[in-house]
């Protein structure tokens, strides 16, 4: 068995993280209470939960048409509410847009295995209909979401719209749900032009076109209707001139035209009446603008997004310049010979600027599909964190006022021995402060710069933010040699042992993913998914920021940006769990309470707690796991993740049991015939995924990957998954592991890798190839 750690006992007797004890056994009569206490309070929610369920499943096989469904969905690109409701068979609803101020009536009528609903506004004029199949309404309880089509009332591309149940509302005693009221628009009625039969003026400027379009384009109700036909009924030549001033002068309105899909001819085609062939590569639609380092030139997620050479060199230089600030940032909080820290907030700024090295490292070797918005991104993290470092504590955001208080704490406790452990408490607070509610505002103001620039949608950016898994892992180790180096300037020796310990046995990888109940990879997945809730319910904010000079100007703090924003959404709201300091073990049993017992696991959970639901949901059917969306797929492998941490640092033993890597290997098959295999690996990580393997099953796996996944890794993200294997140890599977990846890569590629392996982590191709 290896050497574990006991997160609630010291040498000293204070309670803090980084104490080491050889034996699993040593928990007071105190922790084994509580233990006992929390399997009670589990068991008594999983019956309740049982009973519950069993009562609902009932009442819906007596009564299969009482139901009242509140789902998320977005039509003709605006983001709505729907609440859909069956009466024993009468069924009607109502939509509410709360980017607009309105609700509109929705009348629903059942036909041959479809089941419509067709939309009214306030005055009762038909906006168009919402087609479902019959059977996938009556499994909606059951897989959470559906799809559906929008068709116009004015004519215009059918639109798939994806609707994703929030509420399911049964009523079980009798009474059902008041449906909303429906509410007329605040903004003023839409211009509705005249049909040409009646004669639009011969000489229409078209600059007065383009204004009536982008007026019924902005307003509520039919006037997108209005715009959709009379786009429909425009020539060529005429659609082209009004969306190319509509581009120039108002972005949104052109932004909105592209969502009815309408675009630009090339140049080509304004000298003919018919529509040209559709372009083949990015590069041959004119949007792809000199040589960027994207990461494909021919299948980016949406091709109408530009990405211009010059405008990504303009924030390259923007982000070097700001590397050079964070890392001055960080020397300040150095003593004058840098070989103390002053400020333990420290430990973050060091780190902060090891991710924008990286950051910029990756987007230059063609890793993301849009380097550019990468590169805004990151100016935008990096201001907020600024903003509120240079605020009067009074002026802070909540969550920095937390992260700040408990790096102060952490250092007035210097001299107490298990520095490592408080180094790493305080980096992982503010790391938490940083992720939960920093990312998702810049990822959501960022996206409406490209949303009224291009019409684009939030998940076209969704394979870049999930393909950064090397960059943190870069930072990670650069992180913790710091930390080695530090500790060595102050002569610590015995912390310098245990920083050396982290980074062994596999637990580098983990030290900023799974301690004090902070998993980097399950809160950057709840990130994205609070980005696009606050982008679907309209409650991304006001941007602070413009770029003046190539930097961003602007201040956070000045006013609230957090409350209405990522606090207001209605799932998924972050709080402040391991952001607040404490070094009681009360601040564990905390977290279990709280639900968040990624650290509880560590201490107090036997692995049978931690899976067993998990594998008890290994009887599904295949069907229902296809239908379960990326983000529940995703946070089911993540949660074996955590098994298997809490299995080696409690057992000493690889691997899961096998009906548990059995019911892994399904999700991943699952994913594979979807089609978004690659985006969920690059969400769990493939070196931490395979390693809960082994034997046959293993092997199955790899071959997956070796066909489906390898093959399509950036170089960078291959070679520190290789480079993740080789840091694993010398065992031969872990050879063999690195060797799949080098080999699925095609030729032309491996000299480059070779490269990288060289001079950034000095692995040689002789290391794992025999």
């Amino acid at each position: 068995m290896g050497r574990q750690y006991d997160h609630g006992r010291s040498y000293d007797g204070h309670r803090h993280i980084s104490s080491y004890r050889p034996h699993r056994e040593e928990l007071s009569p105190e922790q084994q209470h509580a233990l006992e206490q929390h399997r009670e309070e589990y068991r008594q929610r999983q019956a309740a939960q049982a009973a519950e369920q069993t009562r609902r499943q009932a009442f819906r096989e007596k009564h299969p048409q009482r139901w009242t469904y509140v789902c998320q969905a977005s039509i003709a690109g605006q983001p709505c509410t729907l609440t859909l409701q069956s009466r024993d068979g009468e069924l009607e609803g109502r939509a509410a847009y709360p980017a607009h101020g309105y609700t509109t009536r929705l009348v629903g009528q059942a036909g041959e295995g479809q089941v419509r609903f067709t939309e009214y506004n306030a005055q009762g004029r038909r906006l168009g209909e919402l087609r479902l199949e019959a059977r996938d309404l009556r499994q909606f309880a059951a897989l959470g979401h559906l799809h559906a089509q929008w068709r116009p009332a004015g004519g215009g591309r059918v639109e798939e719209v994806y609707l994703r149940l929030e509420h399911e509302h049964l009523p079980l005693d009798g009474g059902f749900p008041a449906l909303p009221e429906v509410v007329a628009a605040p903004a003023k009625p839409p211009k509705a032009h005249p049909p040409r039969s009646q004669g639009r003026p011969m000489g229409e400027s078209l600059e007065h076109k383009a204004q009536r379009l982008a007026e019924n384009l902005a307003s509520a109700g039919g006037g997108r209707a209005a715009a959709a036909a009379e786009l429909a009924s425009s020539t060529d030549l005429e659609r082209e001139g009004v969306l190319r001033y509509l581009q120039e002068k108002a972005p949104r309105a052109f932004a909105d035209a592209l969502r009815l899909g309408y675009s630009l001819l090339p140049p080509a085609g304004l000298h003919a009446q018919s529509a040209p062939p559709p372009a083949r590569t990015w590069r041959e639609t004119g949007r792809l603008k000199g040589n960027p380092p994207v990461r494909s030139e021919t299948e980016p997620p949406n091709k109408n997004i530009v990405e211009d050479e010059r405008e990504y060199k303009t924030m390259l230089g923007s982000a070097r310049a700001l590397l050079q600030e964070q890392r001055a940032r960080a020397r300040r909080m150095l003593s004058p010979d840098g070989k103390e820290v002053l400020d333990y907030r420290y430990w973050f700024a060091q780190v902060y600027g090891h991710v924008t090295e990286n950051e910029i490292l990756f987007a230059q070797e063609r890793t993301y599909y849009y380097p550019t918005y990468v590169l805004w991104c990151v100016l935008y993290f990096d201001k907020l964190y600024e903003d509120n470092l240079g605020a009067v504590a009074s002026k802070q955001e909540p969550h920095w006022r937390e992260a700040f208080k408990t790096a102060t704490a952490q250092k007035q406790m210097e001299n107490i021995p298990g520095q490592v452990g408080k180094i790493v408490f305080s980096l992982v607070a503010s790391m938490l402060a940083h992720i939960r509610f920093d990312l998702p505002r810049a990822e959501a103001w960022v996206f409406e710069r490209y949303r009224d620039a291009y019409g684009a949608r939030l998940e076209d950016f969704r394979p870049d933010f999930f393909a950064m898994g090397g960059v943190f892992d870069n930072a990670t180790r650069q992180m913790f040699a710091d930390i080695e180096r530090l500790l060595r300037l102050m002569g610590t020796s015995f912390d310098v042992e245990l920083a050396k310990l982290f980074k062994q046995g596999g637990l580098s990888e983990h030290a900023m993913r799974d301690l004090l109940g902070a998993s980097m990879n399950r809160e950057r997945l709840a990130t994205w998914h609070r980005a696009e809730r606050m982008v679907a319910e309209g409650k991304a904010g006001e941007d602070p920021y413009r770029l003046q000079n190539e930097r961003l100007v602007g201040d956070v703090t000045r006013k609230d940006h957090l409350s209405g924003t990522v606090g207001a959404i209605g799932v998924n709201r972050p709080g402040l769990e391991g952001i607040t300091n404490s070094n009681a073990v009360d601040h564990v049993l905390g977290y279990l309470k709280a639900g968040n017992n990624a650290i509880g696991s560590l201490l107090l959970d036997g692995l049978d707690d931690l899976i067993g639901g998990l594998v008890g949901q290994a009887s599904v059917s295949d069907e229902a796991i296809r239908s379960w969306d990326f983000y529940k797929r995703s946070s089911i492998l993540m949660e074996f993740q955590k098994g298997e941490i809490a299995q080696a640092a409690l057992l000493g033993s690889p691997g899961s049991p096998g009906l548990a890597q059995d019911f892994m290997l399904r999700i991943v098959e699952a994913s594979r015939q979807i089609g978004d295999l690659a985006l969920l690996i690059d969400s769990v990580d493939a070196y931490s995924l395979v390693r809960l393997f082994d034997g046959e099953r293993r092997r199955k796996l790899e071959r997956l990957l070796a066909q489906e996944y390898y093959p399509k890794l950036t170089l960078m993200n291959a070679a520190n998954q290789i480079a993740k294997w080789m840091e694993a140890g010398e065992a031969k599977e872990n050879k063999n592991s690195a060797a799949e990846i080098y080999s699925a890569l095609q030729r032309e590629n491996r000299k480059k890798l070779e490269q990288i392996l060289l001079s950034r982590y000095r692995i040689s191709t002789r290391d794992f190839l025999e």
